[in-house]
């Protein structure tokens, strides 16, 4: 489960001509497996789906919120994992692929008005890479 607080127009520069926050709670249940390779490397396959249990946007002092939680797609992700010295640190590096709603990785995208055009949920996919130090 994870929770987020986002603001557009604000972290950079500050700004009154696009005051937008966003903030909810996501729900990420998953799998992994992994499997030893040799004795100082591990590969790990992950299965994650993206629930969003609540979300909500203010635009300006308008605040939308959907009435229903929604299912916004699923990542898989291969990791190398590599630990030269046991005592140490790991190394690991990555590479994931996506299928999400288009407006998941970047930003809420909400109706304006009763006679907008309709939220539209379509999927996407895209990749990304991961790589880093764990102490």
């Amino acid at each position: 489960m994870n929770g987020y607080f986002g603001a557009l127009g604000k972290a950079v520069i500050a700004t009154t001509s696009f005051n937008t926050t966003g903030w909810g709670i996501l729900i990420d249940p998953g799998a992994k497996v992994g499997l030893q390779v040799s004795k100082d490397s591990w590969i790990t396959l992950q299965y994650e789906a993206y629930l969003t249990a609540y979300q909500a946007v203010n635009l300006g002092g308008m605040v939308l919120s959907p009435n229903a939680g929604a299912y916004s797609g699923f990542g898989l992700t291969a990791l190398v994992e590599y630990a030269p010295d046991k005592k140490a640190g790991v190394i690991y590096y990555g590479a994931s692929v996506y299928n999400t709603a288009a407006n998941y990785p970047i930003f809420f995208n909400v109706e304006a008005t009763p006679s907008s055009e309709s939220f539209n949920n379509s999927m996407i996919w895209y990749f990304g890479v991961l790589a880093g130090y764990e102490f």
